[in-house]
């Protein structure tokens, strides 16, 4: 239900803050008139990626009355739906009737927690005189609705954890050119053996106390076992989802198949069906913790009938289960 009063004063907040600072992402997106989707694991900096896109937009000129950024899990926006939205949109110009005169871009942080909200975002796009960007932590959520309602309107891009050259930027250390210096190499190495232990995940890299870094990708654990599966797809067999978990992150870089996890768990005296482990696995893929890849070959059957290895989001993971333990 729109309600004007918390709307406005969430618009109004909004063109008050100022950008926060963060570290520069790599990812680079096409100048293009297409909905523009980023997804990626939950935590891993979707919404500091879209705040850099908006400090780049304002760098080249654009005034932020032209850029209207909506958080979803913001609780003065928690009621709209997608009738709701070009009322949210109207609002915005009677505020700032100076962004009629450019094209508004609109960033929505976690759309999904709308309803129907890929109804919305196809009427904004249709419309025109608009560019428009979602993120989102579901792969097949976004990928299917994307396909069902908005095929043709969209170009998607994955954003992971930090990749070393941004964990190298985060520390303040530059890249080494050809040759570096010894204390520079020495430097580099430190860091690549930190990034390799801990992983990516910017607030972990943010973190100096271990402890607390440990208490960090619990959480993110947590996360994603309760809110991206869980609570997502109504599992109510914790038990074997945090097994399941355990033998994907302690075993990553290894071959791995539905058939050998669902034999595992039958020794260990879990009665579920192999149906179920395959449905389960499905599900830790779509919250993007893990990806199975299968070996690349020319030959479409060979790559189909390789065992896939599976490969974490982001090495941090791994220290939660250094032994194999799915506990």
């Amino acid at each position: 239900m729109f309600d004007r009063s918390k709307v406005a004063r969430y618009i109004q907040d909004y063109m008050e803050w100022s950008l926060p600072k963060a570290v520069r992402r790599d990812l680079e997106l096409p100048d293009t008139e297409k909905v523009v989707t980023i997804f990626g694991p939950r935590r891993c900096g979707k919404t500091f990626f879209l705040f850099q896109l908006m400090g780049d937009a304002i760098d080249a000129g654009e005034g932020k009355e032209n850029l209207l950024y909506l958080n979803m899990e913001d609780t003065r926006l928690a009621d709209l739906d997608f009738r709701d939205l070009e009322e949210v949109l109207a609002l915005h110009y009677e505020l700032h009737p100076g962004a009629l005169e450019r094209n508004i871009r609109v960033f929505l942080d976690e759309p999904q927690l709308m309803t129907d909200w890929e109804r919305a975002v196809r009427s904004l796009h249709d419309k025109g005189g608009l560019r428009l960007y979602l993120t989102g932590s579901s792969a097949k959520l976004l990928s299917r609705e994307i396909a069902t309602s908005l095929r043709g309107r969209t170009l998607s891009f994955l954003l992971l954890p930090y990749s070393f050259n941004e964990f190298l930027e985060a520390r303040g250390i530059e890249p080494s050119g050809a040759e570096p210096s010894t204390a520079g190499e020495a430097r580099m190495k430190t860091a690549l053996a930190e990034f390799i232990r801990w992983g990516g995940f910017p607030e972990v890299v943010a973190e100096p106390d271990e402890g607390m870094r440990m208490r960090q990708l619990m959480e993110y654990y947590r996360l994603v076992i309760y809110r991206d599966i869980v609570e997502r797809f109504g599992i109510e067999n914790l038990t074997f989802i945090k097994f399941l978990l355990g033998q994907l992150f302690s075993g990553f870089a290894r071959d791995m198949s539905g058939n050998k996890i669902f034999n595992t768990a039958k020794s260990r005296g879990f009665a579920v069906s192999k149906k179920t482990a395959y449905e389960y696995i499905s599900y830790v893929e779509d919250a993007m913790a893990v990806f199975l890849l299968r070996r690349w070959s020319e030959s479409p059957r060979t790559r189909e009938t390789s065992l896939p290895k599976a490969y974490i989001a982001d090495n941090g993971f791994a220290r939660l289960f250094p032994t194999g333990s799915e506990d």
